[in-house]
């Protein structure tokens, strides 16, 4: 009578996902095999099917499973090792914040704030670094959701990823920043679209009052507890620059400019004063 684990069989242990597959242990821990072991995968590389995974390795990267109850959806949507994800680089880990889990490939990593079985978000390239620079999902930002998306009113090659508490925003102009808060929600909001461009770097939180400021292509955000998040931009900004910002006399911006739709007076508000420009006049400083 044969009483070995059926679990061997079609599964050999001298090959690399064998030997992983048995490692791991075996048929309690990703069932029976579907399959012999295939090598016709990029580089030399070879895969396994199992129940409960797939087990990949290639002569680069060690063996590692992506798991039907982890990662393996989104996976086979990029179209697997073939992929732009490549190989995975290590098994599922859900030591995560708040017990999330992620997973390591050559193009990125997969992140899901929940148990595994969530379809996950995948956080590459630029994006990536500047994800990984801030601490990951540990960090100020948390998880991501979705993925990356290029294109959607964000033009110039630009891209944005959505995560628990802001965003990561990439052009090629600009490189990867990150908006978050109040600041985030205006930009989104009017921002860019009102001309401001993409940030060229992070929030800093040094101006007066624990007040904060980010830059952008042209134009500069303010934000105080008091006066909420606020651009300033063109003429008006060279102005506010040279009265030393909301360091300077004027403090803070409690306004964004208004009255360019009537090709006339634009006009923005500040805590001691205000900045107007016609064509006609040039700019005008209304202090308070």
């Amino acid at each position: 009578m044969d009483n070995s684990n059926p679990s061997a069989q079609g599964v050999l242990r001298t090959t690399p996902t064998g030997a992983k597959y048995f490692a791991d242990g075996g048929y309690a821990a990703l069932g029976l095999p579907l399959g012999e072991e295939v090598c016709t995968a990029p580089h030399g590389g070879c895969y396994q099917w199992f129940e409960k995974g797939i087990t990949w390795w290639s002569p680069t990267t060690a063996a590692a499973t992506v798991r039907t109850d982890g990662f393996q959806a989104l996976y086979e949507q990029k179209n697997w090792a073939w992929g732009p994800m490549g190989y995975p680089l290590g098994d599922i880990n859900c030591m995560g914040p708040g017990g999330g889990c992620y997973q390591w490939f050559q193009g990125g990593i997969v992140w899901s704030a929940t148990s595994p079985g969530y379809f996950g978000s995948w956080v590459h390239g630029a994006i990536e670094a500047k994800f990984a620079q801030l601490g990951w999902a540990w960090g100020t930002l948390g998880y991501p959701h979705l993925e990356e998306m290029c294109g959607y009113g964000y033009t110039d090659g630009g891209c944005v990823q959505y995560f628990d508490n802001g965003q990561i925003v990439w052009s090629l102009a600009t490189g990867a920043s990150m908006i978050h808060g109040a600041i985030g929600w205006g930009w989104l909001r009017a921002g860019y679209y009102g001309g401001i461009g993409y940030p060229t770097g992070d929030e800093q939180c040094t101006a007066p009052n624990s007040g904060c400021y980010q830059w952008f292509q042209k134009g500069v955000y303010f934000w105080s507890a008091a006066t909420g998040a606020h651009y300033v931009k063109g003429a008006i900004k060279s102005t506010y620059e040279g009265l030393g910002w909301s360091w300077g006399r004027l403090g803070y911006p409690t306004s964004d400019e208004s009255g360019a739709w009537l090709g006339n007076e634009i006009r923005q508000d500040f805590e001691h004063g205000s900045i107007t420009w016609t064509p006609y006049s040039g700019i005008k400083v209304i202090w308070r």
